[in-house]
């Protein structure tokens, strides 16, 4: 049975991704703590499994569990990339998987304050934005006194 960091080197090594490209991607300072965790019989990952996870398009379920194959049972939308792809996933901005990781640990109040102030966000930056709504409406300007 393969351990977690065997499933992290492959996963990373299957989007052709450096060890210190995905230590970017989840906020290590550098490329050693991957090195660690691929290279450690009892690595976890510990709080930045998920973010590990979503950085390399996998569930952190499978890092943790397995089962093990040679395909790598990507997550990601199947007509952007077919599966058993091996594309480098490289759309996620640095701190996507940060923010995702960070969301899940929020509660539903939480996570709808979020999306609220997310949206706020974008809307003052840009103020021609298009902003999905998806049936949660952006949060009501104040009215100045």
């Amino acid at each position: 049975m393969k351990t977690v960091g065997e499933r992290i080197r492959q996963a990373r090594e299957a989007r052709k991704l450096s060890g210190s490209a995905l230590a970017d991607m989840v906020g290590y300072k550098n490329q050693s703590a991957i090195g660690n965790l691929e290279n450690r019989p009892g690595a976890s990952g510990g709080n930045k499994i998920g973010a590990i996870a979503a950085a390399l398009g996998v569930t952190a379920d499978w890092l943790l569990n397995g089962p093990d194959s040679e395909a790598v049972p990507w997550i990601e939308d199947s007509a952007k990339h077919p599966a058993g792809s091996n594309a480098v996933h490289q759309t996620q901005p640095q701190y996507e998987s940060e923010i995702l990781s960070l969301y899940r640990h929020l509660n539903a109040t939480g996570r709808q304050e979020a999306i609220d102030y997310l949206r706020y966000l974008v809307q003052k930056q840009d103020k021609s934005a298009a902003i999905p709504r998806e049936g949660h409406p952006l949060p009501a300007k104040k009215k100045a006194a």
